[in-house]
């Protein structure tokens, strides 16, 4: 649990962070991702009000990417080991969904607008509620058999379960990637937010193997990327947002061009 002494100094952290300082960092920048994507989310809102929907993946994205920072940060905050585990586990399950997200939100930007069917608000509802209670119930049940925060006996079995779904899910994410830097340069903002989550959740894992395996120097790495794509990715998507709305114009001329292509 974060404690200040009265000097103002972070005390009890220190320590489970192997006698780093940048915890000051840490705390500062994964808020920082947090912040970034709630004003994301109410830009997003602002520019489509009720048509929210027609970006549901990359509204989702950035609301679990904003979810990883909220428990990278409020993790160190509880010395009550429910609550800590609760917001420790709720990065490690946000991040790859926010790479699933991501995924379909590509799909629903550069696809064309006759492919499919649309779903109903009320559909969409019910699978965004549906996904928020798997959350929910996983990081309930997960810190309910830990013993302690950042408890390696259930931590460890639980990294080694999702990582091979994780990289599959990077790999799915990347290759999708590839049609935003084939398109539009103005879409750059969005190929960093989607290969900075990338990054992000891949270190989190290797971060977190590194601490259970006590690899001082590995975890020292990892967190320092971890610090640094929290502050990039929440630039990015505060950037992505405000030029989401000229850039719809742009990508109606893309849809309509391969439209004709095909």
């Amino acid at each position: 649990m974060v404690q200040f002494s009265p000097q103002g100094q972070i005390v009890g952290q220190i320590t489970g962070h192997y006698g780093l300082h940048e915890i000051y960092a840490h705390l500062f920048a994964s808020m920082f991702l947090f912040i970034m994507s709630l004003i994301s989310l109410a830009l997003l809102y602002y520019y489509y009000r009720s048509s929210i929907f027609k970006v549901q993946g990359i509204w989702n994205g950035i609301f679990y990417t904003g979810l990883i920072g909220l428990g990278e940060a409020l993790e160190h905050f509880f010395s009550n080991i429910a609550i800590g585990n609760m917001f420790h586990y709720l990065h490690l399950i946000s991040a790859p969904l926010a790479l699933l997200f991501y995924y379909f939100g590509i799909r629903e930007i550069f696809q064309k607008k006759d492919e499919g069917s649309e779903m109903g608000y009320k559909k969409i509802l019910l699978l965004n509620i549906i996904f928020l209670v798997f959350v929910l119930v996983s990081i309930t049940l997960l810190s309910r058999f830990s013993h302690a925060i950042w408890d390696f006996e259930i931590e460890e079995p639980f990294i080694l379960f999702t990582v091979i779904p994780t990289l599959v899910l990077v790999g799915m994410v990347l290759e999708k990637s590839k049609v935003i830097t084939e398109s539009t340069l103005l879409l750059a903002s969005l190929y960093i937010v989607t290969i900075g989550v990338c990054v992000l959740t891949l270190t989190i894992l290797v971060g977190r193997q590194a601490d259970i395996n006590k690899n001082i120097s590995i975890y020292i790495i990892a967190h320092q990327i971890q610090n640094i794509f929290h502050v990039v990715i929440g630039t990015a998507l505060f950037t992505m947002v405000l030029t989401l709305a000229q850039v719809e114009k742009i990508l109606d001329t893309i849809r309509n061009n391969k439209k004709i292509e095909n």
